[in-house]
């Protein structure tokens, strides 16, 4: 009799396991084309990490990792993504954020009361991991310079994210299998973190602008000193998986060395065109990517940023400096 009981737990927790694997493709899908309204590469809601936070507090640790890894797997071949470098930096956000939340939870005791917590360390590891592996691809660790402005976007979606979780074990807390410790959740609960979200963003509205204005005032400090930098496109082709530089612009430029205008270069995928202007920087004008973001960017003229078309492999940045 007691041998029933265990594989019936077993066959409910595998079909509740399909169920989350599915919802979780169909959050990553739907997810790839909403619009991000600001031009930060690896930006998004996160509404699919509910399903890991799901995963993670009901079927332990191992399922949830497996889960991020098959989602984001099924969701690069329904997005048309597999292979690239958007898929690459995916796959490392989900393994790693993952991880680090199967830590959190084994920390605070699979505690329900901490998800919306275990969601916030989930979304900044993500954010982490991502960029660390842009920077293993494109050889420059210039791309942290997003970090705090990922982090502007991580904590408040987080949050949410992590409110979404609380209310999704309200629901379905009662099935069989579960290994939360969700006594303390209750509908309650719910509307307390709810009256608890405004001191919550206030606080993280202000760390993330602090952030900000440092990373700026860090970025005019160090334009103001260098001398000697260019601005560089570095192009990823298809068959390679490092990039290699295809144009350098001296910055601050030397007049009538390189006219000023605009220019097509083929990518991955297609041909982008860029504009340079020896006041303004560079900038990209169009490209074939989907959400525009290179685009949205506008100007690179600083050693503290840059412009990335992921998916057509070219990365514009400053380089050299004193």
């Amino acid at each position: 009799m007691a041998k029933g009981r265990v594989e019936l737990t077993r066959t409910r927790r595998m079909v509740l396991l399909a169920m989350l694997l599915a919802l979780g493709v169909g959050l990553h899908a739907l997810e790839a084309v909403i619009p991000v309204p600001i031009a930060l590469p690896g930006a998004k809601l996160g509404i699919a990490n509910i399903v890991t936070l799901v995963c993670l507090y009901a079927l332990g640790p191992v399922n949830a990792i497996f889960l991020a890894v098959a989602r984001v797997l099924l969701g690069s071949l329904v997005t048309g993504t597999f292979g690239s470098t958007a898929f690459f930096m995916a796959m490392s956000g989900a393994v790693g954020s993952g991880v680090m939340m199967a830590a959190f939870r084994a920390i605070t005791g699979r505690k329900g009361k901490l998800i919306a917590a275990c969601s916030m360390v989930g979304a900044v590891s993500h954010n982490v991991f991502q960029l660390g592996m842009f920077m293993l691809i494109s050889g420059t660790s210039k791309v942290f310079v997003m970090l705090p402005y990922l982090l502007a976007v991580a904590l408040p979606t987080g949050y949410f994210t992590g409110l979404a979780g609380v209310y999704a074990f309200l629901a379905i807390r009662r099935m069989p299998g579960f290994k939360l410790k969700g006594e303390e959740l209750s509908a309650s609960y719910g509307r307390r973190s709810l009256i608890g979200t405004a001191a919550v963003m206030v606080l993280l509205g202000l760390l993330a602008w602090g952030a900000i204005v440092l990373s700026d005032r860090m970025a005019q400090a160090r334009v103001g000193s260098a001398g000697g930098m260019y601005i560089q496109i570095k192009k990823f082709s298809l068959g390679s998986e490092r990039g290699e530089p295809a144009a350098t612009y001296p910055w601050p430029p030397v007049p009538g060395q390189i006219a000023e205008g605009q220019f097509s270069m083929t990518g991955r995928i297609g041909e982008s065109v860029l504009e340079y202007d020896e006041e303004l920087g560079l900038r990209f004008i169009s490209s074939p990517c989907p959400d525009k973001l290179c685009v949205k960017h506008g100007w690179v003229n600083d050693e503290m940023d840059l412009a990335a078309c992921l998916p057509n492999g070219l990365v514009v940045t400053v380089e050299g400096g004193k």
